[in-house]
This record gives structure tokens, C-alpha cells and sequence, in this order.
């Protein structure tokens, strides 16, 4: 009785939501775990875990300011979990915001300093922030620590450094007064 109980209470709190929203991240049906998390979040307003499902699914599914405010949600509530960094750092990267991307990914590594995720993660919001030398290092790191980064770092380093942006808009200028006389 003590076991049915139990069971019918497991199916119908924020737990049996969290399970099932994780359940649809682990089969890729990121819509349904977005929804399902939000379902858990709104029973159980103060359960982090609700949060970083949410997190996650939010990212897979790009929307990057509602992973951002998941992720942070989910460590405000003590959470403190490397993933829920990289999330944030990659939202924030995705949104052009390099500069608080790059603090997320230290928090990852400072929490994991052995994480090829969050050394990727680390070289994407330096990369954004024009310091390629050192976004190349982490990158390399990234390889060494877990190959299916190598293509990254490869591509990378391949790769010519991008222009400056000043340098950008003076091409662009010189070319719109090249058409305008010409």
C-alpha cells in the first residue's frame, strides 16, 4: 500500500514531470522537454533540476535567453554543476554577450578544470572576443582531453585570423565609393 502510494504520487508530482521531460531529451524530442520542465518548473518553482532540464532543452531548441535564465535559475537554487555553466556560456556566446560567455566557461572549468566542453566553450567566447591564440590553446586542450573536439581545433587553426571589424567597415566604405565613381 506504502509502494502504490508512492508510485501514484511519483505520477503525479513535478518529479514524474522532471522524469518525463528528461525522458524526451534522452529520445531528442526537445519541444516536449520544454515543455514538460516547464510543467515541473510551475509545481515546483524551487526544484533546480526542473530548471536545468529546462536549460537544456531551451539550448537544443535555440532559444538562448530561456536557457540563460533556466541554467542561472537552476544555480541560484544550488545547482552548481559545470553543464548548467556551459549552457549559460554558450547562450550568452550565441547572443553575442563574449564577455560574460567567457566568465560562464571559467566557472565550468574552475568546477571542472579537466572538461574538454567547457575549454570549447572557453575558446568560443575568447574566439568572440578576437583572442584567437588563446581560444586556439583551449582548443587544442579540448582535442587532447576528448577527440570528437579535434575537427574543431583542425578548422581552427586552418583558418586565417579574421579581419579586424574597423578594418571591415573601411573595405566597405572604400568599395561603396568605388561603386558611386565608377
Amino acid at each position: 500500500v506504502a509502494l502504490a502510494g508512492s508510485l501514484a504520487f511519483a505520477e503525479s508530482s513535478d518529479g514524474g514531470l522532471r522524469q518525463r521531460a528528461a525522458d524526451a531529451l534522452q529520445i531528442l524530442d526537445h519541444e516536449a522537454a520544454w515543455v514538460l520542465s516547464r510543467q515541473a518548473c510551475a509545481e515546483a518553482p524551487n526544484d533546480p533540476e526542473a530548471h536545468a532540464l529546462g536549460a537544456t532543452a531551451a539550448l537544443k531548441l535555440k532559444r538562448y535567453p530561456e536557457a540563460d535564465a533556466e541554467a542561472s535559475q537552476a544555480i541560484s537554487l544550488g545547482l552548481d554543476a559545470p553543464f548548467l555553466h556551459q549552457i549559460r556560456s554558450e547562450a550568452l556566446h550565441r547572443q553575442g554577450r563574449d564577455a560574460e560567455a567567457l566568465a560562464e566557461a571559467e566557472r565550468a572549468l574552475a568546477l571542472n578544470p579537466d572538461s574538454a566542453e567547457s575549454r570549447f566553450r572557453r575558446a568560443a567566447a575568447l574566439g568572440g572576443l578576437g583572442r584567437r591564440a588563446e581560444g586556439l590553446e583551449d582548443l587544442r586542450r579540448a582535442s587532447e582531453l576528448d577527440p570528437r573536439f579535434l575537427s574543431f581545433y583542425e578548422e581552427a587553426r586552418g583558418r586565417p585570423p579574421a579581419p579586424a571589424p574597423v578594418r571591415w567597415a573601411w573595405a566597405l566604405a572604400m568599395l561603396g565609393g568605388a561603386l558611386l565613381m565608377g
